[in-house]
């Protein structure tokens, strides 16, 4: 799916979404995949990693709290990287880092990314998040 054509895949990720996101995490998947090569698998068993998408729908921590327990449902762990979704219409808008709700010991990061309807916003919080996951897998 989110396979880059010319290369030999390095990295295999299993995409987990945990509410409704508007197909924004096609988006971020399609420009993480213009900096580094990967593919997207169904299944945590033939995975590196997990990247999880957690919007906000109702209160943060409790949003966050779901996308964790998700992740720790998988049979087999791997690591995972959290990518919370803040729904706003304002590319300018401040989130407080999500990071400092999550404590787990396989969880590599957390970032946070704005988006609005089915738009994933140009903006420096997106391309900062974008960086920390790429810097993330990289180090893989």
């Amino acid at each position: 799916l989110y396979q880059h054509p010319h290369t030999i895949e390095s990295h295999r990720l299993h995409v987990l979404v945990t509410g409704t996101t508007m197909g924004v995490q096609a988006t971020f998947l399609g420009k993480l995949l213009q900096r580094i090569r990967f593919s997207a698998v169904t299944s945590t068993e033939h995975c590196d990693v997990i990247i999880a998408f957690c919007p906000v729908s109702s209160r943060i921590g409790t949003d966050i709290d779901d996308a964790l327990n998700k992740i720790s449902e998988f049979k087999y762990h791997k690591p995972a990287i959290l990518v919370v979704l803040h729904h706003t219409p304002y590319l300018d808008s401040i989130v407080a880092p999500s990071r400092r709700l999550v404590n787990k010991s396989n969880i590599l990061g957390t970032v946070d990314c704005l988006f609005h309807e089915e738009y994933f916003h140009n903006c420096e919080m997106n391309r900062q998040a974008l960086n920390s996951v790429y810097t993330m897998l990289d180090n893989m």
